[in-house]
């Protein structure tokens, strides 16, 4: 493990880095691009994959202001949704290396706050900086930013482990896994057999991917306007194919309601298939398919948390 700034622990703190590629190792889409995971503002600001003036790993990221204000920056509110993060304590920490005094320096925003930390001295050596934010609790509030900025000046500065954590502490650096990804997709709902797709209000899938490893959440409910009918089994598409060399599973995947009636959902995973196909237990104890007829009432829903194996 890479090692930054130990603090001590209140008891209220999270010691998982919540951002990614914090370490500025992966550069996918080139060494002159911003690194994965991040995104670059300031319409002439360049930034760059440094090999030589560096804190952690291999690499930095060297960013340089022409004209107008720039940086690096990431969000971090999708993994758990910003409900969540709303009225929560983050920290944020970054090496910083700068040779102008008063440039250089991190942020936190929600869109309607604004935390920064102090500037860099300029004194051309690495500084730890941090800034500490209580997330707002409005309906403006929808997603936390974490920036790495040069302002005021043109200069070039480099920044290296980048770490954010629930808590007001910072722990040592933690990155998380080089191919970690997460992110969101709309799930498709396709009926196989006779019958209607049932239509949801909601329709929402978020997924973290770690190496082949998939971790999913899939929610649909209201009623969308059309019922579904029919004896042909639902089925739910997936972010990633199932790895084709996984036997075919049943697995507990979630629970579906129709009316009052709750059960369980078994979903039925193919290799080499990107889609769930849904079953569950009926009252005789034999596994059924999930039907269109299974979500024919206005108040019908589907709730999926599983993981998979992917291509």
């Amino acid at each position: 493990m890479k090692t930054g700034i130990l603090a001590q622990q209140s008891g209220k703190e999270n010691p998982t880095n919540l951002l990614s590629n914090g370490d500025f190792e992966n550069w996918s889409a080139g060494t002159a691009v911003a690194p994965d995971g991040w995104l670059i503002y300031g319409a002439s600001s360049t930034v760059a994959r440094e090999a030589t003036i560096i804190k952690l790993g291999t690499y930095s990221a060297k960013v340089t202001r022409v004209g107008e204000d720039c940086g690096l920056y990431q969000t971090i509110q999708i993994s758990k949704g910003i409900t969540y993060w709303k009225g929560r304590t983050i920290t944020y920490g970054c090496w910083v290396y700068a040779t102008v005094a008063n440039r250089v320096r991190i942020q936190l925003s929600d869109n309607v706050q604004t935390i920064s930390s102090s500037y860099h001295t300029g004194n051309s050596t690495w500084q730890f900086l941090t800034a500490t934010m209580i997330v707002g609790t409005s309906g403006s509030v929808t997603n936390i930013a974490l920036i790495c900025e040069i302002d005021t000046g043109n200069t070039s500065a480099y920044f290296d482990g980048a770490m954010c954590v629930e808590g007001e502490s910072v722990f040592a650096f933690a990155d998380k896994p080089a191919n970690y990804l997460e992110g969101t997709w709309t799930p498709t709902v396709t009926i196989y057999g006779a019958g209607v797709v049932p239509v949801y209000t909601t329709n929402s899938g978020r997924y973290i991917k770690i190496g082949k490893r998939v971790f999913i959440s899939v929610n649909l409910m209201g009623d969308g306007g059309t019922e579904g009918s029919g004896v042909g089994q639902l089925g739910i598409s997936l972010p990633f194919a199932m790895s084709a060399s996984q036997p075919t599973l049943y697995i507990v995947a979630g629970t579906y309601q129709n009316s009052t009636t709750r059960n369980p959902i078994f979903a039925e995973l193919e290799p080499n298939d990107a889609n769930a196909y849904l079953n569950y237990f009926s009252a005789e104890g034999t596994m059924v398919v999930l039907s269109g007829a299974d979500q024919n009432n206005t108040n019908r829903n589907l709730y999926l948390n599983f993981t998979y194996e992917c291509v």
